[in-house]
């Protein structure tokens, strides 16, 4: 299967979206869910990994109308310096209602609008003369999202384009410093994903950039600016499917 041999390409946005997630921020975006749904009755579920698991899925409801369900649960702790650990926790389950359709054989779009909501807690450990002492912060994160999508796909090969907008807005936000962080931020996060394989399993590798709108920076603590992640779909459409 000559689309297999692109397999390697997976590696690259593997590593950059694995290895760029290291801030430690209040709002981590999650990974893109891009199911890509082309009739009535299908249903994928994916399983994602960014700095913990992430849970996609989706189901068409009509030859047009799709729904998702997603959650997922990131943690790392990492030191910055010899002096300097740094920790953070996050959490989100989401929901959405979209609309698929193809444009012709091998292309597709879609898009999806939805909410979600969430929990953070978060600790900077770093030691700078101007601010030598520690600090955490925790608290519940809501995000509104709308993500039009196009993807060019095949039997073994699928490669798309999402551009998610997401207002997000942090509420119950506790700190034991004097960072005053707003309560709202407004971001744009493209995301590239590729999936390789067969028809009821696919290999999923993701690469996305969130950008905060200006003056819509959550003031006081940096968002993540990398997303993305790798693992692996399945069709339980295509599984359950009778000849």
């Amino acid at each position: 299967m000559k689309s297999l041999r692109k397999v390697p390409l997976i590696l690259l946005p593997v590593f950059i979206s694995l290895f760029t997630t290291a801030c430690v921020s209040v709002y981590q975006p999650n990974p893109v869910n891009t199911p890509l749904l082309e009739k009535e009755g299908d249903i994928k579920v994916a399983m994602m990994i960014q700095d913990g698991l992430h849970l996609q899925s989706a189901a068409a409801v009509n030859k047009n109308i799709g729904v998702m369900l997603n959650a997922g649960y990131d943690i790392s702790s990492f030191k910055k310096s010899s002096l300097s650990k740094n920790e953070k926790e996050h959490f989100l389950c989401e929901g959405g209602i979209g609309f698929f359709d193809k444009i012709s054989e091998n292309w597709l779009w879609e898009v999806y609008t939805g909410y979600g909501f969430g929990s953070f807690n978060v600790r900077r450990d770093d030691h700078h003369f101007w601010d030598p002492s520690p600090t955490n912060a925790d608290g519940n994160i809501g995000r509104f999202f709308i993500q039009p999508a196009i993807a060019y796909s095949t039997e073994h090969f699928v490669l798309s384009f999402a551009l998610r907008s997401s207002y997000v807005t942090i509420f119950d936000y506790e700190a034991d410093n004097d960072f005053k962080l707003a309560k709202y931020g407004y971001f744009y996060e493209p995301a590239l994903t590729m999936k390789v394989g067969g028809d009821k399993f696919k290999f999923v590798t993701q690469m996305g950039l969130s950008m905060a709108r200006t003056n819509s920076v959550l003031t006081g603590w940096e968002h993540e600016p990398f997303f993305g992640g790798i693992g692996f779909e399945v069709n339980i459409g295509q599984l359950i499917k009778k000849d």
